[in-house]
């Protein structure tokens, strides 16, 4: 307490109002301590708590004793008093006795009997009691001049070289108060904290608390944290915070974390959502929205992710701007970025400005617009971007062009265009390559190759068309055609035309301008011919002599 600018002279303390043991027989205490009983008005006494002043050891005898503190004042006092007061009952009523104590060692005592006939009631008995006692205390204090004076101060320590530092004046900061019930549980209708440390809240309505440090914060309606740590965090209807720590946060319309998630799980029946999630999944029927995710799994109606780095994305539809993981399932999978994964499956991958790196990418339909790497791609139609793996497989393949109009614009000679297959295998019943085709084999029921075939075999049911050149081993079909020029081991089929040929035509009808090698056909035609021609019929266009041979043709 501080000294009152209202009271110049010295305040006395009056202490009060603890029950004691009894001091006469047959007395028994109050039923219950009667608390804070101002002093009324009487000469020499005022209910103004500051008007009293304490020292350290005046207030530590307060606080051991656990009295509730009164004032008095009176002009013959000098310095801090103590007022011990005692209050008994017993068959005739109640007896009050005080002990005034001054700090240098002067006691008074005082005493009054409850006046049982006024009619007043029990605490008011005991209030004119504690003022008779207290003017009884003051009429017998001795005066001002009787009280010894304080001992002279102790003579200054000798000077000494060695500089003494200063003795702490500050005293020690008073403990904090011990926590009440509000921090160990709070439960409301509507709740506002700034800080919590306890065991839970559990709100009705909104729980809007800056700071939660517990274990369980449950609100039927909504709940708002700046930061969570605890165990689980669940609203009925809006879950949101701007930092969960703890292994579970549910809500089951709406469970948001404005800026990071770190624990188990985040659940919910409509939307689970984080800036950041690191943990073990996203589980929600609804949507599972997270910037980055690093955890196991999100699981959804819908999962999107800008940044998903786990196993996988399990839902009807997933989306990411950059996937790494096990599996990409679903009924629609989108991609718009880098995509690494064992699998991606689903009914349409649709992979926007993307490279994906897959083992698997099987759908009903796969579009990708820059390339796909992995062991196989297999849909009913693989259409756009470059396959650089091991085997495509679809009714329809179309690889290396934007749009479908592309492969039907007449190319010509387009060895300048990167390749648009590399790896083992093309297999479908339409494989088209706008790019380069470098490969083992293009197998089909009509193969057509915007640009060089480089390979081992091209072969089709019904043609092969390539509008530059072929390098390989075989082309077999019903209908070779080479733009350019062959250059392989042999063009076997029912008619075969290129523009020139090195190695071997077998057919029906060969076709070639400049020949060196062999056409064995029912029909062998060349421009100009380096080789040998078998057939019914030879024909050499620019040649001087005879045209056309029956049986055997030699060129030189």
């Amino acid at each position: 307490m501080r000294s009152s600018p209202l009271i110049p002279t010295a305040a006395v303390l009056a202490l009060g109002l603890s029950l004691l043991s009894p001091t006469r027989a047959g007395a028994q205490p109050l039923a219950r301590p009667v608390e804070a009983i101002a002093v009324p008005p009487v000469q020499g006494t005022v209910g103004d708590a500051e008007g009293a002043r304490l020292t350290a050891s005046v207030r530590a005898q307060v606080e051991a004793a656990g009295f509730t503190s009164l004032s008095v004042q009176h002009p013959e006092l000098t310095g801090d008093a103590l007022l011990e007061t005692v209050v008994v009952t017993d068959a005739q009523g109640c007896y009050v006795r005080t002990t005034l104590r001054m700090r240098r060692g002067v006691s008074q005592n005082g005493s009054a009997t409850c006046d049982t006939e006024s009619g007043a009631t029990t605490t008011e008995q005991v209030r004119a009691a504690v003022s008779r006692a207290v003017a009884d205390s003051l009429a017998t204090l001795p005066g001002a001049g009787e009280i010894p004076p304080p001992p002279p101060p102790p003579p200054p320590p000798p000077e000494t070289s060695t500089p003494v530092a200063a003795p702490d004046e500050t005293p020690p900061a008073p403990p904090p108060p011990p926590p009440g019930d509000a921090y160990v549980f709070e439960v409301g209708v509507n709740l506002r904290t700034a800080a919590f440390f306890g065991l839970g809240h559990m709100v009705i309505n909104k729980d809007k608390t800056d700071r939660f440090h517990g274990v369980f914060m449950l609100t039927v309606v909504s709940n708002d944290s700046g930061r969570f740590s605890g165990v689980l965090q669940f609203a009925f209807g809006e879950n949101e915070a701007k930092e969960v720590y703890a292994p579970f946060a549910v809500g089951l319309l709406t469970n948001r974390a404005k800026a990071r998630f770190s624990g188990i799980a985040q659940a919910g029946l409509r939307l689970s959502e984080a800036r950041t999630f690191t943990g073990v999944a996203q589980i929600t029927p609804g949507m599972n929205e997270a910037n980055e995710f690093a955890g196991v799994a999100q699981i959804g109606a819908l999962n999107l992710a800008k940044r998903f780095a786990g196993v996988g994305q399990i839902g009807i539809g997933n989306a990411s701007r950059s996937f790494a993981g096990a599996a990409q399932l679903g009924l629609a999978n989108y991609q718009k970025g880098e995509h690494v994964s064992g699998a991606q499956i689903a009914l349409v991958n649709l992979d926007e400005r993307s490279h994906v790196s897959t083992i698997v990418q099987a759908a009903a339909a796969n579009f990708v617009q820059e390339e796909t790497r992995g062991g196989a791609r297999v849909a009913a139609a693989n259409l756009f971007g470059a396959f650089r793996g091991g085997v495509e497989v679809g009714v329809v393949n179309f690889d290396g062009a934007s749009n479908l109009a592309d492969f039907f614009e007449v190319q010509g000679r387009a060895d300048h265009q990167p390749p648009s297959f590399e790896g083992g295998a093309q297999i479908g019943a339409w494989n088209a390559t706008f790019g380069r085709f470098e490969g083992g084999a293009q197998i089909g029921g009509f193969n057509l190759d915007k640009a060089t075939f480089s390979g081992g075999l091209q072969v089709a049911a019904l043609a092969n068309l390539d509008e530059a050149s072929f390098g390989g081993a075989l082309q077999i079909a019903p209908l070779n055609i080479v733009y350019d020029r062959f250059a392989g081991m042999a063009q076997i089929g029912a008619a075969s035309f290129a523009e020139t040929v090195h190695g071997a035509q077998i057919g029906g009808f060969n076709n070639a301008g400049d020949v060196r090698g062999v056409q064995i056909g029912v029909v062998n035609r060349a421009r100009d011919l380096r080789g040998l021609q078998l057939g019914l019929v030879n024909i050499v266009s620019e040649r001087s002599g005879l045209p056309v041979t029956l049986g055997v043709n030699l060129g030189f």
